[in-house]
């Protein structure tokens, strides 16, 4: 970090405006088992929400401000530590946001996704932050894409629903004229991060980690595919209603839930491709079990490994 930086870290962290926090257990894991280094923009969330009605700059910026304050994960940004990164947050912060008029020849679909995707791959500095950018194109006074790009260190799935329910309320707050900002979150991510560390005592974290030893001794890499630049790709397919009905009365016959039916049909598929009767398929989780977590940002997801053995002796 260059001279300057350090100084005015210092006296960040000397009056209060910045704060310093290890980085969480998911967190820790996207550092130290990511395919793909930190940096890359495969780690970035991406979304895009069209919206028909007026919207002012202004009024934009403001609305994201309001988020800006009460989310305080997009004030953070990931500072370089002896042992492993740490995060900063900042008591305040300004926002990332970009309001551009999209001429009438670049207002097709496919400009505005490539458009989109210049915006996604554009990286972050981790060190600077912000860790989230978010830009309007705008098509027509009444007519706009807004194109958010978060990185993972900062959000989950989960979070993007948060951060859409904040930044709509925060911005009819300002077109109605209020002067109140948007209520704290019950609990903030480092927070969080907190209670759950206090959790996790070394008793308990051998006795977990004997757990999944054991349940997965002896598992092996289907495959490794090579990460390649170049832009995102989107596989997109269907199923039918009729087999999707199907497959939820499968589910009820059997006493299972659609997803474990799901599951257990693509073990079963994998098999007759591959001939693996053993397949263990990493599935995410909100891990958010506590009401005080589901109106902040951050990145609470976790995997978990499900293993699953078919018998074929009786086929």
């Amino acid at each position: 970090m260059p001279a300057n930086q350090r100084i005015r870290l210092k006296q960040w962290l000397e009056s209060g405006e910045a704060q310093l926090h290890p980085l969480a257990f998911p967190q820790r894991e996207l550092w130290e088992t990511s395919p793909v280094p930190v940096e890359d923009d495969a780690n970035h969330i991406c979304c895009i929400i069209e919206v028909q009605g007026l919207l002012t700059e202004a009024d934009c910026r403001a609305a994201i401000q309001r988020v800006v304050d009460r989310q305080e994960v997009l004030r953070l940004s990931i500072l370089p530590g002896k042992e492993r990164p740490l995060q900063m947050i900042r008591k305040t912060f300004g926002i990332n946001f970009d309001f551009r008029e999209v001429a009438t020849a670049k207002a097709r679909p496919g400009a505005i996704e490539e458009s989109a995707a210049e915006i996604f791959r554009e990286p972050f500095d981790l060190v600077q932050g912000p860790l989230y950018r978010v830009v309007n194109l705008c098509r027509a006074p009444n007519e706009h894409v807004l194109v958010f790009a978060i990185h993972h260190a900062i959000a989950d799935g989960w979070s993007l629903g948060v951060l859409v329910e904040d930044l709509f309320a925060a911005y009819i707050g300002e077109v109605v004229g209020s002067s109140k900002a948007l209520p704290p979150v019950r609990q903030t991510y480092t927070a969080w991060d907190t209670v759950e560390r206090a959790s996790w005592r070394p008793s308990e974290l051998e006795q977990r980690v004997d757990f999944w030893k054991t349940s997965l001794a002896d598992t092996r890499r289907v495959w490794s595919v090579p990460i390649t630049p170049g832009p995102p790709e989107r596989w997109l397919s269907q199923i039918s209603a009729n087999l999707t009905n199907e497959t939820r009365e499968v589910a009820r016959r059997t006493g299972v839930t659609l997803f474990n039916a799901l599951l257990g049909a693509f073990q079963i598929a994998f098999y007759e491709w591959s001939g693996y009767q053993d397949l263990t398929v990493g599935t995410p989780v909100a891990n958010r079990t506590k009401q005080e977590s589901r109106q902040t940002m951050g990145y609470y997801a976790g995997i978990v490994p499900l293993r699953g053995q078919l018998d074929t002796a009786s086929r």
